[in-house]
């Protein structure tokens, strides 16, 4: 809190002294400038910034004289703001303040505790003064409202702030300014509009024409997967095929290797070796056996 001290009081009188009014102006505490009824001033044996806790604390308040028991400090703005007493008073100083001329400025904030119950009320600083003063004298009365100069003075200083160019003084050709200004604007909101739906509907036809691709790609690659797996069967019975040819060649061949020496072994039996020619067997063999070495 700074300079500012706390003050706790408990279930007993505050040290507090109301001064007569004829003397506050001439009391140090009130400067000469303060007008409230009671004033707080120090106590013997603590310090400005000192706070008061305890029952010691208070039965030595208490047995102080009341011309001593006074101690200056002053209360935080939170702790006057909990008071429902500071903000009737408050709001009935706002209600009277038209009825009555305004207090001289001070650069102090005053603000005072009154008995027991912890009364507590302040009064605005000068700063608060001209927020408050300017923040009126910003505001437009009624009556001037209408008038084409102030309409024309408002539109430059908080319409259009930041445009370089100010407006005619002719209300004509304020209104026509203001008016094409308007018609442009919403002549670029209008296509931007357009161009959002252009681009939008863009959006649309492109996230479908990608879907198709998407469903033509992965049909593609299904029908391609089953021709792929058709031709591999197809190469898998060929070569079933070509096995069990080998197969059926071998088998003839040794077949008809069984049958010749049969053939033979019976005429042999039988003694009809006289119609063997061995020299075209001979022949026969040697081509046989020069055909399968080739």
């Amino acid at each position: 809190m700074g300079g500012e001290g706390r003050y706790h009081p408990r279930n007993r009188e505050l040290p507090a002294q109301e001064i007569p009014k004829n003397e506050r102006k001439r009391h140090p505490v009130f400067d000469g400038r303060w007008t409230e009824k009671f004033a707080f001033m120090r106590l013997p044996g603590h310090s400005l910034r000192g706070s008061f806790f305890g029952r010691e604390d208070d039965r030595a308040v208490v047995k102080l004289p009341s011309k001593r028991s006074q101690v200056p400090f002053l209360v935080s703005r939170e702790a006057l703001e909990r008071c429902s007493i500071w903000a009737f008073e408050v709001m009935s100083a706002m209600k009277a303040a038209p009825k009555r001329a305004a207090p001289s400025e001070t650069k102090e904030e005053v603000q005072f505790i009154r008995s027991s119950k912890r009364h507590a009320t302040t009064q605005a600083s000068s700063s608060n003064k001209k927020s408050k003063a300017s923040g009126s004298t910003s505001k437009v009365s009624p009556s001037s409202s209408g008038n084409p100069t102030t309409v024309l003075d408002n539109l430059n200083t908080k319409v259009f702030p930041l445009n370089p160019v100010s407006l005619p003084e002719d209300s004509l050709e304020t209104i026509q300014s203001v008016q094409s200004d308007l018609l442009q604007a919403m002549s670029q909101l209008f296509h931007l509009g357009e161009r959002m739906d252009d681009h939008g509907s863009l959006k649309a036809d492109i996230a479908a024409r990608t879907y198709q691709l998407r469903t033509l790609a992965a049909s593609e690659d299904v029908s391609l997967r089953e021709q792929l797996e058709r031709q591999e069967e197809e190469v898998c019975d060929l070569r079933c095929v070509a096995e069990t040819f080998d197969v059926q060649k071998a088998m003839a061949v040794t077949g008809g290797r069984v049958v010749t020496r049969w053939e033979l072994m019976r005429e042999c039996l039988n003694h009809q070796t006289d119609s063997w020619d061995l020299e075209v067997a001979l022949e026969q063999y040697k081509m046989v056996k020069t055909s399968r070495e080739g």
